[in-house]
């Protein structure tokens, strides 16, 4: 049986000795030995799939993207409650669904367009089953609607449909999934705010929904598309990422192509604007993935180190400052990632370590307005609660009690060797097994 509850947890190993920033207190929690495979942030939540294949989530849970059956947030991870066997996970902003190891799908949290597919628009605090759905191999959650990619390579949507956004002709709001117009032999599939985009076995792309700013990758005086049209200019992709209003595609030479709004950068082509058509992102190659999120992008590299640009407000490129890059820089202290993701204003990854032969997660409590590489209170809260990311990929955060001081430079240079997530460390410490 799956379990649905948090396991007894084992003693903390006391830290070695790393400084602690001016105004921070330190709390650290027993430590599980269960290893992270894959994280999933969403708009102020966030879930990490765990190898045994539970999920556990954390941060606002105003609508249950949680799962746990309440509507408290938390700012450290609590399980998922009712669910197993979960191989994939994708968060949209209030959102997420988990793709079970049968082909189902289970999601939970917001419901306010039919984003979760259960046949209502009733929020779930506990995960639901997609009506009538099998056979996925792929997820993919975006604003207010949700993808997955089928076994022969059909693509079905639900959720919100004004601008077009689920491909099936019709602009209706969908409860339960609809297959995708004149789409047979998808690879890959990518939802944004408002557009969905698929990679098909030919190596082009097809796109549907809003097309304000160009995110479908073609020019014209449309703002939407209700059925998939072929981007132009792009071919040999493997796979699609989408931002919020922008889209790129990795190609087989293991580079990549982005299209649409740019006004902050993210395209990474090396100037700002909208691009109606697919550019080149400059001085990225050796891509293993790519993940989009409101106006930034990162790729993970096979080197196991990643690459960010646009907006940068929150920290959310990992440079140790807050300023906007049209091009790539690289993220500071992060080597061995395995697994990367952004969604909204922060970024999440899975690092590995080769001791002792375990994973590691650095993952942490954000909230919208918080960075992966910042440290600041969140005051509008009650009580005021403490966020923090002191290391790139959100470094495990923590309540803390007293001042916290903002902050865009990683402290310290120690990292967690644990199996596990940890969330409750406002600066970095050299953990030993």
């Amino acid at each position: 049986p799956i379990p649905t509850s948090t396991p007894t947890p084992l003693p903390t190993f006391a830290p070695t000795a790393t400084p602690t920033p001016p105004g921070f207190s330190v709390s650290l929690p027993a430590v599980f030995h269960v290893a992270a495979k894959q994280v999933a942030p969403g708009g102020s939540h966030t879930c990490a799939l765990l190898s045994v294949g539970v999920v556990r989530c954390w941060g606002d849970n105003v609508q249950g993207q949680l799962g746990n059956g309440t509507t408290a947030s938390s700012i450290q991870p609590v399980a998922v409650r009712g669910i197993g066997n979960v191989i994939t996970l994708s968060s949209g902003t209030s959102h997420t669904c988990a793709l079970l190891l049968n082909g189902t799908v289970r999601c939970w949290g917001d419901n306010v367009s039919g984003q979760l597919g259960d046949g209502t628009k009733t929020d779930a605090t506990l995960p639901v089953a997609v009506k009538g759905l099998v056979g996925v191999t792929a997820i993919a959650a975006g604003k207010y609607h949700t993808c997955a990619l089928l076994v022969g390579g059909t693509v079905n949507c639900w959720g919100a449909g004004a601008k077009g956004q689920l491909g099936d002709q019709f602009t209706e709001d969908r409860l339960a999934p609809v297959e995708v117009f004149a789409i047979s032999t998808a690879v890959s599939v990518a939802v944004g705010d408002y557009h969905s985009c698929a990679a098909l076995a030919d190596g082009t792309v097809r796109c549907w929904g809003e097309n304000t700013d160009k995110q479908l990758g073609f020019s014209g005086a449309f703002t939407s598309s209700f059925a998939p049209t072929e981007v132009p200019g792009v071919s040999g992709v493997v796979s699609v990422a989408a931002g919020a209003r922008h889209t790129c595609a990795l190609l087989v030479d293991s580079t990549l192509m982005c299209w649409g709004d740019n006004r902050s950068g993210q395209i990474g082509s090396g100037t700002a604007g909208i691009f109606s058509i697919p550019a080149p992102v400059k001085d990225v190659t050796s891509v293993a993935s790519v993940s989009g999120g409101e106006k930034h992008t990162c790729a993970r590299l096979f080197d196991g180190t990643a690459r960010c640009w646009g907006a940068n407000g929150s920290g959310q490129l990992g440079s140790a400052t807050n300023t906007l890059s049209v091009t790539a820089v690289k993220v500071v202290n992060a080597a061995n990632i395995i697994d990367l993701a952004t969604q909204n204003n922060h970024v999440c990854a899975v690092l590995c370590w080769l001791a002792m032969g375990v994973t590691a997660l650095r993952v942490g409590a954000q909230t919208a307005e918080v960075g992966w590489v910042t440290a600041q209170s969140k005051t509008n809260s009650s009580p005021p609660k403490w966020w923090a990311s002191t290391l790139p990929w959100g470094f495990p955060a923590v309540v803390g009690t007293g001042v916290i001081s903002n902050g865009t430079a990683p402290y310290g240079a120690g990292v967690f060797r644990l199996p596990t997530l940890l969330p409750r460390a406002l600066v970095p410490y050299r953990m030993q097994l």
